[in-house]
């Protein structure tokens, strides 16, 4: 399921994998039947994390890979309309009932990460929850939603989020019992949202009520008129997700400001101006169907399956031979599943390998060709690799030395071969091949 370094992560990996996959295997059976018996007779593709089409077969053998499905979708409709665009630096901005999605996009392609975590106690909180390792679009998610609730916390401050109304009561202006003002409340108030046309006329919008709810509990309080309050709202709110974007982009060691803004999901347009403005963001596309964007965006992805394995090779002592076999073998597993889902059609492969410096903890993307890999090919990927390293850290380290007090053994991934008190250059080797046949 997970064949890679870092035993904890592959464990519970494995351990999610084999726990849902019953209930994912029954019933995605059950479904199958269903479309069958009302004529039905086209394959059934589904979403994974990694922004991927997998066939049925392969959802039920890894249903973790489904986790994130839905706001992969959308992070692949902006790659998709970047492309189109010729838009190379992008911002996909996905902002919902409850939450708001913000990824990269770069030259078409979203930003890629191999972990993520399911059942966080403190649910926008890193580190609260079970991780697991997987192909998944990197994105950030906070607690930004139409649906979002305004309060005032100790401070006399407005806070928004992260409790939702959901979909019972829902914001106060749906007229289903809610009476905290959300989101969607400010909205109204401030006119952002037409009352008569909300949902094509086919829900009622109660502007007096959404007024009623942002008075009694933001307005009042503070000694605010409703607009003033209304406005609080949604200020606080954009610069949630502005803060957000600001240091998802300083993590990933990329600049924000004059990328194109890409907004969809039923909130995001209602913002997008006012995010764009914070961001330092001058071009917004807001596309067609935004309200259903992650939707689209699940028939624009690409049928693929992604593959990892690891093995730690330095470069000074490179086997090219036995790299080479170890991509093939996994080329092999990858184009099979791929090919189970693609319905005949032709596929194309990428090769890379996460690679580090000997001594730190975590790694860097790095292509690779896809063929068999040759001495000459050492300096190559020796110059991504630091080529990418600047990228993110703005230098690479050329000639670091280090001092270590302890012999690590050569299996755990250290230092190998350092013995006490030893001195010696910092190289650098692959530490785990990735293969995507789609």
């Amino acid at each position: 399921m997970c064949p890679e370094a870092r035993e904890y992560e592959r464990t519970t990996t494995a351990l999610i994998n084999t726990y849902v996959q019953p209930l994912m295997a029954g019933y995605l059976q059950r479904l199958e039947q269903q479309l069958r018996a009302e004529g039905f007779r086209n394959d059934v593709h589904l979403m994974t994390s990694g922004g991927h089409l997998c066939s049925l077969a392969t959802a039920r053998q890894f249903p973790i890979r489904l986790v994130e499905s839905g706001p992969a979708g959308g992070a692949m409709l902006a790659a998709t309309l970047a492309s189109e665009r010729k838009e190379a630096e992008i911002l996909s901005f996905d902002m919902g009932g409850t939450t708001a999605k913000i990824c990269l996009i770069e030259d078409g392609k979203p930003l890629k990460a191999r972990s993520f975590e399911v059942d966080r106690r403190s649910r926008f909180m890193k580190g609260s929850g079970m991780p697991v390792r997987i192909p998944v679009i990197e994105m950030i998610e906070i607690g930004a939603g139409g649906g979002s609730l305004a309060r005032i916390d100790a401070l006399r401050r407005i806070q928004v989020g992260p409790h939702s109304a959901g979909s019972q009561p829902g914001p106060a202006c749906y007229g289903l019992g809610g009476t905290q003002p959300a989101v969607t409340d400010a909205d109204v108030a401030l006119g952002k949202i037409d009352p008569v046309h909300f949902a094509g006329g086919s829900i009622p919008i109660d502007r007096a009520q959404a007024e009623r709810a942002i008075t009694a509990v933001i307005a009042e309080p503070l000694s605010l008129d409703m607009r003033t309050a209304a406005y609080g709202i949604a200020e606080v709110v954009d610069e949630n997700m502005a803060n957000a974007a600001r240091v998802h982009a300083i993590e990933r060691g990329v600049a924000i400001a004059g990328r194109t803004l890409i907004a969809f999901g039923g909130a995001a347009p209602l913002h997008a101006a006012r995010l764009a403005e914070k961001l330092g963001i001058s071009r917004i596309i807001v596309p067609r169907g935004a309200g259903v964007g992650s939707a689209i965006g699940f028939l624009n992805a690409p049928v693929a399956f992604e593959t990892v394995r690891s093995r730690y090779a330095r470069l000074d002592r490179f086997d090219a031979d036995s790299n080479s076999a170890l991509l093939q073998s996994m080329s092999t597993e990858a184009t099979a599943l791929a090919a189970s889902a693609a319905g005949g059609a032709p596929l194309t492969e990428t090769r890379g390998a996460y690679m580090r410096y000997t001594g730190l903890g975590h790694e860097i993307y790095v292509s690779l060709p896809v063929r068999d890999l040759g001495e000459d090919d050492i300096a190559t990927l020796r110059t991504g690799f630091e080529a990418a390293y600047r990228r993110l850290f703005k230098r690479h380290i050329p000639d670091f030395h280090f001092f270590r007090h302890s012999r690590v053994d050569p299996g755990s991934g250290g230092n190998a071969g350092c013995g006490a008190a030893g001195l010696r250059n910092v190289r650098t080797f692959i530490t785990r091949a990735v293969g995507l046949a789609g």
